[in-house]
């Protein structure tokens, strides 16, 4: 992902030190660790992409839906799959391509992932949710809320 669209299009001579500034800001637009991310998350998906017999560039919507499907399904955290779609994005943008993750489909899968890890957990590890957690504090003090005439339905 180091070529640049910009030095790819167009039809004008650009003298070579422009060229270079014109690179060296355009490869400095993004920070170091977001580089990183992206390369690693463009990585999987390369070899997610050969596994499953599908192109990288230009990827199908369809297998980039797929791909982040897959991802959220087995676990990925929301920022992770977020980031995965950011760096398809991002590599064809870099290619000069028409980003697939802007596509309705994966959109919505991205969406779905977001409201999919915006629900509570089913079933919490510790055993229960909120009330039953707090009920057994509110047995054993109980008396003591009713003495001093507090409510015991404060939402415990």
């Amino acid at each position: 992902m180091t070529e640049t669209a910009i030095t790819k299009t167009g039809p004008a001579t650009i003298a070579p030190a422009h060229a270079a500034a014109v690179r060296d800001y355009v490869e400095n637009c993004l920070a170091g660790n977001t580089r990183r991310a992206y390369r690693s998350a463009w990585n999987a998906f390369q070899e997610w992409c050969e596994a499953q017999g599908h192109a990288t560039l230009p990827a199908d919507p369809a297998a980039v839906a797929a791909y982040l499907a897959d991802r959220a399904s087995q676990g990925a955290a929301l920022n992770t799959v977020r980031v995965q779609g950011a760096a398809i994005a991002k590599a064809h943008e870099v290619a000069g391509l028409p980003s697939p993750v802007n596509t309705a489909g994966v959109r919505q899968v991205l969406r779905g992932t977001s409201r999919q890890a915006a629900r509570p957990p089913r079933s919490r590890a510790s055993g229960g949710n909120r009330r039953t957690l707090w009920r057994p504090f509110v047995q054993t003090v109980g008396g003591r809320f009713r003495a001093c005439g507090m409510p015991l339905s404060w939402g415990l």
